[in-house]
């Protein structure tokens, strides 16, 4: 998982999912809608799964759930706790658990939003979502693997071209 996306958009399809998502973000955020607010992170963590089941082919054998932690010292205790009861680092933006019957993404909402544009929060949770699914199916691969999968992937589902700046900036940090 990378630790600080800030990406530079080359385009933004004018009815692509991005940019209806912007729109939608920015209406929550001008009302201070706090739940509507977490209300269109699980959405976009349903259309996230959708995406992956219907365009790419991927099966999902157990239920995932999201979790959004919005205070950072809850996250980062929660995030210490896993560490030590797996004895593997995990990162400060996300990972995901798995339980008896299901597995549980923690999502750490100050890594995502704070000093981030709009754009920039929603294409980097939609990175994080696609990223801890994948995890989720393909434990045992690699992060640069994955990274290299998640990439393309964000372009079809959000329908926005990275530049090629920032493609590979998010491959090299994920070999960090």
């Amino acid at each position: 998982m990378t630790e600080n996306n800030i990406f530079t958009l080359e385009k933004i399809s004018k009815n692509g999912r991005l940019n209806k998502y912007l729109k939608e973000c920015s209406m929550i955020l001008k009302q201070k809608d706090d739940s509507g607010l977490e209300r269109f992170m699980k959405r976009i963590f349903g259309d996230c799964v959708n995406y992956l089941e219907k365009v790419l082919g991927f099966y999902f054998p157990r239920n995932i759930i999201v979790e959004i932690i919005y205070d950072a010292d809850r996250y980062a205790k929660l995030k210490k706790k896993y560490e030590k009861k797996f004895g593997r680092k995990v990162s400060n933006k996300a990972f995901i658990a798995g339980f008896s019957h299901y597995d549980v993404i923690y999502i750490n909402f100050q890594s995502h939003f704070e000093g981030k544009t709009i754009a920039n929060f929603i294409v980097d949770l939609c990175l994080t979502f696609i990223e801890e699914l994948v995890h989720s199916i393909h434990p045992n691969k690699s992060n640069t693997e994955i990274i290299e999968l998640v990439r393309s992937t964000i372009e079809g589902l959000l329908e926005i071209k990275l530049t090629d700046d920032s493609k590979q900036e998010y491959l090299e940090q994920a070999r960090i």
